[in-house]
């Protein structure tokens, strides 16, 4: 008795899930009439560098209710197939861990999907009355700063790029050896020493001339710039100073020319005019600001969730899509896929599903890879679930560097939930 009912429900469960037979072929393959179309192209390869690509084909039966679910048919992977594209990293080494998706592991000083951008810092910050060494700006290059005569190093006189893009070390001073050294003041005043300044001072009633500072004319506005390039080449206009006594005055700047290639990030770019009559000077100090383009907001399918990162929005973001229980995904996407956004703006795959479906069969266990099903989107517990899940997930991808690199920032609190319709499901 017990046997029987066993095998009952055996079938049962075949005609409502898969029974692979003959490799992917279930158990109606023939009763449908089941048949392959032929496979389309080639998708193109997702990556410069160890990519995939993908080819699809679908699969024709027969029209009735027996043979209507895809599963009468394919046990679940015949219908695609994937394969690697451009095998090759430009630096660095191919890794790949047992089952996960393989990638381009970068030596220090190197970036990007494929280890063929350098990380460069861009021009080291000037500093009064120096030279600086000439380099490349580029990981591990050293700037060293040099005071020019009848001036002494306070501090170190080495900064180096480091991996991350900034220069590692504390800025020296270049210190006059003799302050009131070739300064003129004012006439009448007289120079005084105080300290590594002076002072022009006018003596006990004596009459001076007491010059004013000199003035900033024009200077150039900070500027944002959205490329998908690491780098970017900007040229401004360089800033005017007046001074009112018509003196000639001595402009110093912390960027050699106007025109410069900035990474990704801020910088300060600062004019500064010195009157050598009386030492007073004006600044001019603006900042450009280099940024990957921004990711388009995304929206939640019907009946469904979208859960992201929402941290360093600006340099990228990763997804993956959810539905409501007893809804399911469109057949041709995959819950395990992860929608990818980087420098470019662009959503990777491009085929984001508008809607899930009302699901044939139970199909609410979480699959391997997947965020769970959820039966209220905007619940607090179910939310806390998809971020602790999604968290796990992202640190077991191939994007896992997302959180080992900015580990306090990966953190359910910092993990965005997208609602369908913005309202409770279930």
């Amino acid at each position: 008795m017990l046997v029987g009912m066993l095998h009952v429900i055996g079938i049962v469960l075949c005609l409502l899930y898969v029974c692979p037979v003959n490799g992917q072929r279930s158990r109606l393959w023939e009763v449908c009439a089941c048949k392959w179309s032929p496979w389309g192209s080639w998708s193109m390869c997702t990556r410069k560098c160890w990519g995939v690509q993908l080819r699809q084909r679908q699969v024709w039966k027969k029209n009735t209710p027996q043979c209507k679910p895809s599963a009468s048919c394919d046990g679940g992977v015949g219908a695609r197939q994937l394969q690697y594209c451009n095998k090759q990293c430009t630096g660095g080494e191919y890794v790949k861990e047992k089952g996960k998706k393989g990638r381009c592991k970068c030596p220090p000083g190197l970036y990007g999907d494929c280890c063929d951008q350098v990380v460069s810092c861009g021009m080291a910050p000037a500093i009064l009355n120096a030279n600086l060494s000439e380099a490349t700006y580029n990981y591990s290059d050293v700037i060293r700063y040099d005071c020019n005569h009848g001036y002494r190093l306070n501090g170190t006189s080495e900064v180096m790029c480091d991996v991350s893009g900034n220069w590692n070390g504390t800025l020296p001073e270049c210190i006059a050896e003799d302050p009131c050294k070739g300064v003129t003041c004012p006439l009448g005043e007289s120079c005084r020493p105080e300290g590594t300044s002076y002072t022009c001072n006018c003596p006990k009633n004596a009459r001076c001339n007491l010059d004013l500072a000199p003035e900033v004319e024009s200077c150039p506005p900070s500027k944002n710039i959205t490329t998908p390039d690491r780098t970017v080449l900007y040229k401004w206009d360089l800033p005017k100073f007046k001074d009112a006594a018509g003196e000639q005055l001595q402009i110093e700047a912390n960027y050699p020319s106007n025109e410069f290639r900035f990474p990704w990030g801020n910088r300060t770019i600062q004019y500064t005019a010195i009157k050598k009559s009386n030492g007073q000077r004006a600044i001019c100090e603006f900042s450009i600001d280099v940024r990957p383009i921004p990711c388009p907001e995304l929206s939640a399918p019907n009946r469904g969730v979208v859960v992201c990162t929402n941290w360093r929005s600006a340099y990228g973001k990763f997804c993956l899509v959810s539905c409501t229980e007893d809804y399911e995904l469109p057949e041709d996407y995959d819950a395990r896929q992860w929608l990818v956004c980087g420098s470019s703006g662009d959503w990777m795959p491009s085929n984001i599903p508008e809607e899930c479906s009302v699901m044939f069969g139970d199909g609410n266990i979480i699959q391997e890879g997947a965020l769970q099903k959820i039966d209220g989107c905007l619940h607090a517990g179910a939310q806390e679930g998809l971020r602790t899940r999604f968290l796990r997930l992202l640190r077991e991808s191939a994007f896992k560097s997302f959180c080992t690199n900015y580990e306090d920032m990966c953190r359910p609190e910092n993990v965005e939930v997208i609602c369908w319709n913005n309202q409770l499901l279930g």
